[in-house]
């Protein structure tokens, strides 16, 4: 798990949004909890909110701040600190991710995501 880890924060893409700390990363490892990456990475980075992108879906996580109103904004919902949204890849990003090119889906991610923050905002 420790040599998954360390791979994973190599990929971490990091933004600063209206004040907000968040960590974008495209989950491409299956044998992790998506939760335990998420919180590595906050501690790791110091993030206020990691996401994790992966085709199909989003989950949103963080310590701190309530997560939920943007779950909500993005179609889905979940918990104030761990939350969830559908997320569907253009047919371009899809190949792109096929392909091995996850930094184009992790910027499409980061985009999506950054649009409904700047949107609904997030609170503590």
């Amino acid at each position: 798990d420790l040599r998954t880890y360390s791979e994973v924060l190599k990929k971490v893409l990091l933004s600063v949004i209206d004040g907000v700390k968040v960590a974008f990363v495209v989950k491409e490892w299956e044998e992790s909890s998506t939760s335990y990456i998420a919180h590595f990475i906050m501690s790791r980075v110091n993030a206020d909110v990691v996401v994790v992108c992966k085709e199909g879906s989003l989950s949103i996580r963080s310590n701190e701040l309530n997560i939920r109103e943007l779950a909500v904004r993005l179609g889905g919902g979940g918990h104030p600190k761990a939350a969830g949204a559908p997320f569907k890849l253009p047919l371009l990003h899809k190949l792109l991710l096929r392909i091995g090119l996850k930094k184009y889906v992790l910027k499409y991610c980061a985009k999506v995501v950054t649009e409904a923050i700047r949107s609904v905002g997030i609170t503590g």
